[in-house]
C-alpha cells in the first residue's frame, strides 16, 4: 500500500517544482487546480497533489524524477 503525503511533504514538493520548472505548477490551492485536473474521461476522479505544466524537456525530466522520488 502506498504511503500517504503529509502536508508538509506536499507543500515541499510543490516549493521544490516551483523553483526548479519553467513551466506552471498547480497545486490543490490554485484556482485552477480542478480544470487542471480534468480529464477526457469523466469517469476518472483524480486528484494528484501536484500539477506540473512542463515547458521544455528539462521539466519533463524534473517532474518525472519529482514523482519517482516520491
Amino acid at each position: 500500500m502506498p504511503s500517504q503525503q503529509t502536508e508538509a511533504q506536499e507543500r515541499a514538493l510543490v516549493e521544490r517544482l516551483r523553483s526548479s520548472l519553467r513551466g506552471e505548477v498547480i497545486d490543490r490551492s490554485h484556482p485552477g487546480y480542478d480544470e487542471a485536473r480534468a480529464v477526457w474521461n469523466g469517469l476518472i476522479e483524480r486528484r494528484p497533489s501536484v500539477i506540473a505544466r512542463c515547458a521544455g524537456t528539462a521539466d519533463v525530466v524534473e517532474a518525472v524524477a519529482a514523482a519517482t522520488r516520491r
